[in-house]
């Protein structure tokens, strides 16, 4: 076994989440740092951590759970980043080009994307890509994704290898949906 792990950076990992964790009042909080360069995972943290002196996680949780794998979390404003070098790529969206941002749109009569400013009772208003990301407006990353087309944008996400396990060598891995 060849370890990647940077032991400053696992510190700091662990440190950051802990903190995270507790000012948020969240039940619990994973950290993974990889070198982009070659996929080497440089530090792993969740918080609660693993006590392996109380035999489990310190939640109680199952101690052969490994969130950082085999949790699901939704890719949240990240995938915002993707969904735009997606549109960028296909030449769906341009730059210069500009969003109004009215706080909820319609994709069809039952789904509505509602931007994630004030929970949708305020709009972002007219907002270009820069802006869109900084603001992290669900509006104009849904519009985006619709541009790009279902096809697309799931084939985009398979050839990123974002639907798959990451073959880390770590038990029960989930895979991406």
């Amino acid at each position: 076994v060849t370890l990647t792990i940077d032991s400053t950076l696992q510190v700091a990992a662990q440190n950051c989440i802990k903190t995270a964790v507790i000012s948020n009042r969240a039940e619990r909080g994973v950290a993974l740092i990889y070198d982009p360069s070659t996929g080497r995972i440089l530090a792993m943290a969740n918080w609660p951590t693993f006590d392996p002196e109380a035999d489990g996680w310190n939640s109680g949780v199952n101690s052969t759970f490994n969130p950082c794998t085999m949790g699901a979390y939704e890719p949240g404003s990240t995938f915002k980043i993707l969904t735009l070098a997606e549109a960028l790529d296909k030449g769906v969206v341009h730059d210069g080009d500009t969003v109004n941002c009215t706080g909820e749109y319609a994709i069809n009569s039952a789904w509505k994307v509602h931007c994630d400013m004030h929970h949708g009772n305020r709009a972002h208003g007219l907002v270009d890509l820069q802006r869109a990301i900084a603001k992290s407006c669900n509006v104009s990353a849904a519009k985006w994704a619709l541009k790009v087309g279902y096809p697309a944008m799931t084939q985009y996400l398979d050839d990123l290898g974002l639907l798959e396990k990451t073959h880390l060598g770590l038990p029960l891995e989930r895979k991406g949906m």
